[in-house]
């Protein structure tokens, strides 16, 4: 885990595709998500582009089995991603399988960056570029 953030920080995407599982979901604050290792990648990417200053600041990391709880704050130029977080992550076989934030003011950050592949908790479909207004 410790890894996955180091390497969001750092911007480098090779160690975050070596990090991430086929079938990881990387879970926004809205509750979006994204699926698959190179849907998660894609959507890293173009949340490097979207906030060039976002880093975490972890400050408590709790262990349990598979499941990984870390507590921090988030850095950012955009102030709805700066803020006092939580995640949850799984990690499977050594890589990551689940991610997800939790967070005041949540952008939904997987429509915004992926919107052709994002789905949304409300009917679990994928979301057109139409429903961005």
């Amino acid at each position: 885990m410790q890894q996955y953030i180091a390497a969001l920080n750092a911007r480098d995407a090779r160690i975050i595709a070596d990090l991430l599982a086929d079938d990881c979901r990387l879970v926004d604050s809205a509750g979006g998500w994204i699926e698959g290792r190179d849907n998660g990648l894609a959507s890293t990417r173009a949340f490097f582009e979207f906030d060039s200053e976002f880093h975490i600041e972890q400050e408590d990391i709790v262990l349990r089995g598979d499941e990984v709880l870390v507590r921090g704050r988030a850095k950012a130029s955009n102030p709805q991603l700066a803020s006092d977080r939580l995640w949850q992550a799984r990690v499977r076989d050594g890589k990551l399988s689940y991610w997800q934030s939790f967070g005041e003011d949540a952008l939904p950050l997987a429509r915004i960056l992926m919107p052709e592949q994002a789905y949304v908790p409300q009917d679990s479909g994928k979301v057109a570029r139409s429903d961005l207004k």
